[in-house]
């Protein structure tokens, strides 16, 4: 007599796969704590100020307020989909949209010059214009300077203050965003054939350390104060 062939072992029971408990309230942390790090590390060695840490107080507190809501989601994840209340279903895209939107804070945090992109600071332009009175070379900025004049370098010319005196006619402000140069006298001035570039706060051997020197015009900077980023254009040709 034969025996009945015993029954086989059922398949272990496979659980579906789930993201960790609280991984948002985790990478919050995470990204906090690195990023408030490497922002200490920059300020101490002189590379970031102040609104690094507002940009990184910014983040943390969207960073919170996703983490809160992400708990409320995490609350109920286990139960059935009828039985998931309308607050959860509404936090989890909010709590999305607060991960990714404390970014660009956390980002010009540790990276200050990352604003020229985000927010358009400092894209100055250098851009030719055919004006009635001959050609000009006009420059504009994104916010008002706090003066008519600043460091200012014409190939590898570095301008003084009697270029940009009124009664010399070489640099001109039609609004105190933008300022434009008569192309023809500045080079007949300066001896060049054409303008090659426009450097803006790189003369730190004339300006000196604080670019306030008796007798050099200074550093370039916005009406509330802020620096002009240093930097080199090339004009666009009209």
């Amino acid at each position: 007599m034969t025996e009945p062939p015993a029954d086989s072992p059922a398949p272990p029971e496979t659980r579906p796969r789930t993201l960790p408990r609280n991984i948002v309230p985790l990478m919050a942390a995470c990204t906090l704590g690195l990023a408030g790090l490497v922002v200490v590390i920059l300020w101490l060695a002189g590379l970031v100020g102040a609104d690094s840490f507002i940009d990184l107080g910014i983040s943390a507190g969207l960073l919170a307020a996703a983490s809160l809501l992400w708990l409320v989601v995490d609350r109920q994840r286990n139960l059935p989909r009828e039985e998931i209340n309308l607050l959860a279903w509404a936090a989890f895209p909010f709590s999305i949209l607060l991960l990714l939107g404390q970014t660009p804070f956390l980002v010009r945090a540790v990276y200050p010059p990352i604003s020229d992109f985000l927010e358009k600071e400092g894209q100055v332009e250098a851009r030719y214009v055919n004006h009635s009175s001959g050609l000009k070379l006009r420059i504009s900025f994104p916010r008002p300077l706090a003066k008519g004049h600043g460091d200012l370098r014409i190939n590898s010319t570095t301008l003084d203050l009697e270029h940009f005196a009124e009664e010399a006619g070489l640099i001109a402000w039609p609004e105190r965003s933008a300022l434009s140069i008569s192309v023809p006298e500045m080079l007949e001035r300066l001896g060049y054939k054409r303008i090659e570039t426009v450097s803006l706060n790189l003369g730190v051997e004339k300006t000196g350390a604080e670019g306030e020197t008796a007798g050099s015009p200074g550093r370039l900077r916005y009406a509330d104060g802020d620096r002009v980023q240093p930097q080199t254009l090339r004009p666009v040709t009209p």
